[in-house]
């Protein structure tokens, strides 16, 4: 079976874009939601409930400077901020960019930035421009592959092969089978049959009540629960081959 990936969106002082969650929603089996944030406390509420509830959080909008997405989320997570290598990462620009420390960035095949990524365990967050141009080159070479390779990995981790799957004959899986099979002796057959005066009593009907969930609203000044560990290494074996090939 095909793992559906749980994704939340953010737009944060950006209008939405449809055509984007088309694009992503299509590119494999995902549970999309989505949400709006006009100022930074509201887009503080917004990440924490996308890291309660979803495996993917897409944040779009303004990334620079004390109110951008990038100085936002470093802060949110507990994590700081470093300058990201134009050289290393085919930037083409005399500016350097703020990036989270432990995060890589996200360029496009013309070596523009776009955001980045960071990943606690098997959990990400990715910041992108509000620049749709931009954004949309991103999301086509480097995130929706990204999000694909996860939902097959976790696919393949969900199914359990059988012993003729990994090298052992189909004969002997079968006759291991067979050898294992519990035997019974054979008893009579006794069948239960009420009077006919006892009826069966009827089921009480019942009447489901579902209370929506409501997350609760975290405080204005806290950390989001994005715990790390010192997993660099594996961030960059997972995401850096897209960017190899952007430089080439």
């Amino acid at each position: 079976m095909i793992q559906n990936i749980k994704v939340d969106i953010i737009y944060y002082m950006s209008a939405a874009d449809f055509e984007f969650e088309f694009n992503l929603g299509s590119c494999c089996h995902m549970r999309l939601l989505n949400d709006k944030a006009k100022d930074k406390n509201g887009f503080v509420n917004s990440l924490a409930r996308g890291v309660s509830r979803s495996q993917i959080i897409i944040a779009c909008g303004p990334l620079f400077g004390d109110d951008g997405l990038i100085s936002i989320v470093a802060a949110a997570i507990n994590h700081g901020l470093k300058k990201a290598d134009n050289k290393a990462y085919g930037i083409v620009s005399d500016e350097t960019f703020d990036i989270i420390d432990g995060s890589l960035p996200l360029v496009t095949p013309e070596g523009y930035f776009g955001g980045c990524i960071i990943e606690s365990g098997n959990q990400s967050i990715i910041l992108l421009t509000e620049n749709r141009t931009i954004r949309k080159s991103i999301m086509k070479t480097l995130v929706h592959p990204y999000i694909e390779d996860i939902s097959v990995m976790q696919s393949a981790q969900q199914v359990k092969p059988r012993k003729a799957d990994i090298g052992i004959p189909a004969e002997e899986s079968v006759k291991e089978d067979i050898s294992n099979t519990d035997t019974y002796e054979e008893t009579e057959e006794v069948t239960d049959v009420l009077p006919e005066s006892e009826e069966t009593p009827e089921e009480e009907d019942y009447e489901e009540i579902n209370e929506p969930d409501v997350p609760s609203e975290p405080d204005e000044e806290h950390n989001i629960a994005f715990e790390f560990t010192d997993e660099k290494e594996v961030v960059e074996e997972t995401v850096d081959y897209e960017y190899e090939a952007d430089r080439s």
